[in-house]
């Protein structure tokens, strides 16, 4: 885990965002999204475990003062842009959000999305969210009770990961789309293989909301993780990321795509849940 870490300060000369992970090899590269709002510690078990397949991992950090989801997209359409068309990205929630948003501009080889929001399903907690005042980046540190909750926890699991900021443009355009009950993806235009995970524990990128969603990506598998498929248990928001269970199944994912370039058995996947 040491070296990991160390890896996570070594920055490519193309971008001060773009962290090799694995400096020194030379395979097909990885490009893994950090998600927004979460703190790098949390991407730690992704990353390991990508990194233990051989591949070239790097990681694609986002700035808290980016103007707003356009420009941070733009980050990872430049990340994808230098690292090359073979390059596999690894996402997840808004992070998978941006990635896709990224897509027309810089095509990747394929994506794997862990908890993608891809549309949204209105509810109380997120209603609540989108009436608050936007200042400077939104410091997701601190508390923020909710009808008698703690709201980090009914949104994202308890516990919580390690968290940071989010930039003040991306939670203004969050706000938006949960007050029309939309996320603005052209996602047929997402013309690379795409592996999508999801879990009925998840209470920002829902089932309900995710799944039609999902079936306007031209290639797809969806993979329901949780109780339904046997696992120990249904998944919240930050477990997706850093469960040992989801993250298995997702590095499965990258590897077959990565390798062959194409989801090997599309057939097992639940897309018509």
């Amino acid at each position: 885990m040491l070296w990991l870490l160390a890896g996570l300060g070594i920055a490519v000369s193309w971008g001060a965002d773009v962290w090799h992970v694995t400096p020194g090899r030379h395979a097909r590269p990885v490009l893994v999204v950090q998600t927004p709002g979460v703190a790098r510690p949390a991407m730690l078990p992704l990353l390991q475990a990508l990194a233990s397949q051989g591949d070239d991992v790097h990681l694609v950090t986002l700035p808290c003062d980016a103007d707003d989801t356009t420009a941070l997209a733009g980050q990872v359409a430049q990340a994808v842009r230098a690292l090359g068309p073979k390059t596999v990205v690894v996402a997840h929630g808004l992070g998978a959000t941006l990635a896709l948003r990224a897509a027309p501009d810089a095509p990747a080889r394929g994506y794997v999305l862990l908890a993608p929001v891809l549309d949204l399903w209105p509810e109380q907690a997120t209603t609540f969210l989108a009436g608050r005042t936007v200042g400077g980046a939104v410091d997701l540190r601190q508390p923020l009770p909710w009808a008698g909750h703690e709201l980090r926890t009914v949104l994202l699991g308890d516990p919580l990961p390690p968290l940071s900021c989010v930039a003040s443009g991306l939670a203004t355009d969050v706000q938006a789309w949960i007050r029309a009950a939309h996320v603005p993806l052209d996602l047929s235009a997402v013309k690379a293989p795409a592996w999508v995970g999801v879990s009925l524990g998840d209470e920002v990128a829902t089932l309900e909301a995710v799944l039609p969603a999902a079936r306007r990506l031209p290639e797809h598998a969806v993979v329901r993780l949780g109780i339904d498929r046997l696992d120990p248990q249904d998944y919240d928001h930050a477990q997706m990321l850093g469960d040992a269970v989801p993250v298995r199944v997702a590095v499965k994912a990258a590897c077959r795509l990565v390798r062959r370039g194409r989801l090997r058995h599309p057939e097992t996947a639940r897309s018509g849940l």
